[in-house]
């Protein structure tokens, strides 16, 4: 009878220790003699630990500022080209010299791939004109002052995005010249002829419609700023040969920062 009731504790002594063991080296736990348990339900575990893993590392190489915001305003400096007839001089007008602008922007982003918004700005050139021996220029100045609505289509969501956009609405031009004319002018009080310089100006306002399609990328710098690129190209509906103007087109080459909100 002791040897039997011996045997019985080495026999229980020697499972518990086989159970450690197992537990100890990864083996079946508890949970693997539970009903409906199995080495998939292992198997599932690791891999829903991989993809989680994974997506964090693609989250990761997307770079800083990858969340889309919800809206965003810009401002940035332009060089602006004149292009076609506003480059040349001819009958109507003289040619317009290229110039900087300033560009302002806001937009709101209704997915994460599409924005529309506003830009506003103001770009100055000059006319191409010269001093002569009749005539002096001491003004020569044409504004552009976009007041456009937009719409931006966005390529993919990397800190890197390229994107295509359109401008339109209207645009205020300003116009102004000032220049002296030179004048032969008799003095009946010193009984000859004297050189005088007239004074004048010519200046005119007016509002005409324009578009203005664009490409660029943005590239994010955080996750609340990012650097801004496009090249514009604006064509303003503003001839007029009587008052002397032609249709303004010109191509923006376009640098600035985005704030997010």
């Amino acid at each position: 009878m002791k040897k039997l009731f011996l045997f019985f504790l080495i026999g229980i002594f020697a499972f518990d220790f086989a159970e450690a063991q197992m537990v100890f080296n990864g083996g079946p736990s508890q949970a693997s003699a539970m009903p409906g348990y199995s080495q998939l339900d292992d198997y599932s575990s690791l891999l829903a630990k991989k993809r989680r893993k994974k997506k964090r590392k693609s989250s990761r190489k997307k770079g800083r500022g990858s969340s889309s915001p919800t809206a965003a305003v810009g401002v940035g400096l332009a060089y602006n080209l004149p292009m076609g007839a506003f480059a040349k001089e001819d009958t109507i007008a003289p040619a317009i010299k290229g110039g900087l602008g300033v560009n302002i922007d806001a937009d709101y982003f209704v997915a994460p791939s599409f924005s529309v918004g506003v830009n506003t700005g103001y770009h100055g050139f000059k006319y191409d004109l010269a001093d002569d021996s009749l005539i002096k220029f001491t003004k020569k100045k044409y504004a552009v002052i976009p007041l456009n609505i937009k719409a931006t289509y966005y390529f993919g969501e990397d800190a890197f995005k390229p994107y295509i956009g359109l401008n339109l609405g209207m645009f205020i031009i300003n116009s102004k010249v000032a220049y002296s004319v030179k004048t032969d002018y008799y003095n009946p009080v010193t009984d000859s002829t004297e050189v005088l310089w007239m004074r004048s100006e010519k200046i005119d306002m007016m509002t005409k419609f324009g578009i203005a399609p664009m490409a660029g990328f943005l590239y994010d710098v955080s996750d609340q700023m990012a650097l801004n690129f496009n090249v514009r190209y604006d064509n303003i509906m503003a001839k007029d040969e009587k008052n002397g103007f032609h249709n303004a087109s010109f191509l923006g080459l376009n640098f600035g920062i985005l704030f997010k909100l």
